[in-house]
């Protein structure tokens, strides 16, 4: 028996070793070496207690590596297929201020304008945008500052 949660352990800390997991991805790395549920349940509590899984702060730096090319709405939904719970998204989530979604928005219709000279070109990089996650008021605000800088550059 304490082979069998030896033999789990080592697993589970080579499967950290390559980068941070959630909680979920573990237990179905476990189940997928066919550990039974006490032994996972067990090598998850340490690995709880060591923080070496920790899903609130998996998700603060998977948005804080992500906002400036994700918007809110992406980062909501590629989390929630990692196993993140609502509570832990809303919370990583929200620390985005507004300012920074529509920064991140405009460097992103920024590079979608670059060499696009078709009269919707506009249209076509706010939705290019918004395929990102970003949210619509994010996305506007971002084209008419956009559009505002165009204007006083003329």
């Amino acid at each position: 028996m304490r082979d069998e949660y030896e033999r789990a352990m080592n697993q589970a800390m080579v499967y950290l070793g390559t980068r941070a997991r959630t909680a979920k991805q573990m237990e179905e790395y476990l189940q997928k070496k066919e550990h039974d549920e006490r032994t996972i349940a067990q090598v998850m509590e340490k690995l709880t207690e060591y923080r070496l899984i920790d899903d609130e702060e998996y998700a603060r730096r998977y948005v804080e590596t992500r906002k400036g090319s994700a918007g809110k709405y992406l980062l909501r939904q590629k989390m929630r297929t990692l196993g993140l719970d609502a509570d832990t998204i809303d919370e990583a989530v929200s620390s985005v201020p507004f300012d920074e979604q529509v920064a991140a928005a405009r460097t992103l219709l920024e590079r979608k304008l670059e060499h696009d000279v078709r009269p919707d070109a506009m249209r076509r990089a706010v939705q290019a945008v918004m395929r990102r996650g970003f949210a619509y008021d994010a996305v506007r605000a971002a084209a008419n500052a956009y559009e505002e800088d165009l204007q006083w550059d003329e």
